[in-house]
């Protein structure tokens, strides 16, 4: 097992000296993603919690979803990617511990969908815990660029390690606007001690994400301009960390 699991460390290693970690996981397509997934998780074990199928209308402090269910493109959070240094800090943990869900839950958001309200592979983005996610789904798609055969991926620790991403715990925090997920997403960054402040890019990723939101919304008597709808945003954005 600690060879296997020093191999995928090393490979991260090469990855993140070459390009961003989150390019390299979507590097391949959505579909191929899906099929790694389903290959390295499916025979994993059932989930004993609550499983979050549809989308819900309102908010939910604990559910579980399968990690196939994220979005892990940029555009899942705020258009950027955590830096390499973020997910490097804490890599090796997953590694070592595999994905610990009594840690803080994965805030999600979801966008519209159909008149079902299903959950499809892909479709739910993140508010919160992105740098988890992708570190998850990262570690998959390492083990199949690597090749690793079946009984090297049955090793006790390799095994423990990859059964521990099927399920992932979640909570949702419901806004009428979709354009508060960005700036909500910004708050628990500034308030939390237990989390890095957010960087430059981090902040104007959020209010970029949300103006377009806000302008693709704007109603009759509600005025679509830049600087306007940029003053809402950041008022509200205001206005939630000092609540």
């Amino acid at each position: 097992s600690d060879e296997i699991l020093k191999k995928i460390a090393t490979c991260f290693d090469t990855v993140i000296q070459e390009q961003n970690f989150g390019d390299f996981v979507n590097k391949i397509d959505r579909g191929t993603l899906d099929q790694v997934l389903h290959a390295l998780l499916d025979n994993g074990p059932e989930c004993s919690y609550p499983i979050l199928n549809l989308i819900p209308n309102s908010t939910m402090k604990e559910f579980w979803l399968p990690l196939h269910a994220f979005d892990v493109t940029a555009q899942s959070k705020s258009g950027y990617f955590p830096q390499n240094t973020q997910i490097g800090a804490h890599f090796r943990e997953f590694l070592k511990d595999g994905y610990r869900s009594e840690c803080e839950a994965i805030l999600t958001k979801f966008a519209k969908g159909d008149m079902t309200r299903r959950i499809y592979e892909g479709s739910v983005g993140i508010c919160d815990g992105f740098t988890k996610v992708l570190i998850m789904v990262g570690i998959c798609v390492i083990c199949d660029h690597l090749e690793l055969t079946r009984d090297q991926m049955a090793l006790p620790g390799v095994k423990k390690m990859i059964e521990s991403f099927r399920w992932v715990r979640c909570a949702y925090g419901h806004f009428d606007n979709p354009a508060h997920h960005y700036l909500h997403a910004l708050r628990i960054q500034h308030v939390s001690a237990q989390k890095q402040a957010p960087s430059a890019i981090d902040f104007l990723g959020a209010i970029k994400e949300a103006v377009g939101i806000e302008r693709r919304m704007a109603r009759a008597g509600t005025s679509g301009a830049l600087k306007d709808v940029v003053s809402r945003c950041v008022g509200e954005y205001n206005r939630m960390v000092t609540k």
